[in-house]
């Protein structure tokens, strides 16, 4: 991770609630990734590489690990991980190959995406059949707000610092990623702020 990037802050957070459920998504999704010599892995959002760290840490193999982010500082973590490539991509349109991956991770990435039908279009294009893919978003209920007023002094997606527009919430996240093909096998919440899924394309 390249600590100057600082996308998401919340991992280091002075707050240890916001340190333990961010780092818990990430337990999560390690728990949840088939690791295999043989798997190619893509993590869509990748951010300052908080997730792939976590992986390194947990020592999962992979064949080929890329990731992609559309800040144009994300190129500058090549050579930080190996096996790893990263990538300047949209994810509503990138220039993989169709069932090019093993698992697709997006960790609160999605409902940052107006067009998220195009998003899950792409994602379901670039899996494997049998591929998984994990996501997380949160729940934007009262609870959530109420921890972002006073955690970043304001109730807005939008306005808040180091954030961006949630156009969704999990519960559509969830429902429009079903609509798109994959089916749920599990699903986990945090402190009723946010939802993680492992989805798998049948």
């Amino acid at each position: 991770m390249i600590e100057e990037l600082n996308v998401v802050p919340e991992y280091n957070s002075t707050n240890p609630v916001v340190r333990w459920v961010f780092n818990r998504r990430l337990k999560i999704t390690g728990d949840w990734l088939f690791s295999s010599r043989d798997s190619v892995l893509l993590d869509v959002g990748c951010g300052s590489g908080e997730l792939l760290n976590h992986l390194k840490d947990l020592r999962l193999s992979f064949k080929k690990v890329y990731a992609i982010d559309t800040i144009p500082e994300v190129e500058r973590l090549n050579g930080k991980f190996d096996g790893c490539e990263f990538l300047r991509q949209d994810i509503t349109s990138t220039k993989f190959h169709s069932e090019q991956f093993d698992a697709v991770t997006c960790l609160d990435v999605l409902e940052h995406i107006p067009q998220i039908d195009t998003a899950l279009s792409e994602i379901y294009r670039l899996l494997k059949s049998g591929g998984r893919l994990i996501i997380s978003a949160p729940t934007e209920n009262f609870l959530y707000k109420l921890g972002r007023f006073f955690l970043k002094g304001t109730f807005s997606s939008e306005t808040a610092p180091v954030a961006g527009k949630h156009f969704y919430n999990s519960e559509i996240v969830f429902q429009k990623t079903v609509e798109n093909g994959f089916k749920l096998l599990d699903n986990r919440n945090l402190l009723c702020l946010f939802r993680l899924g492992l989805f798998i394309k049948e």
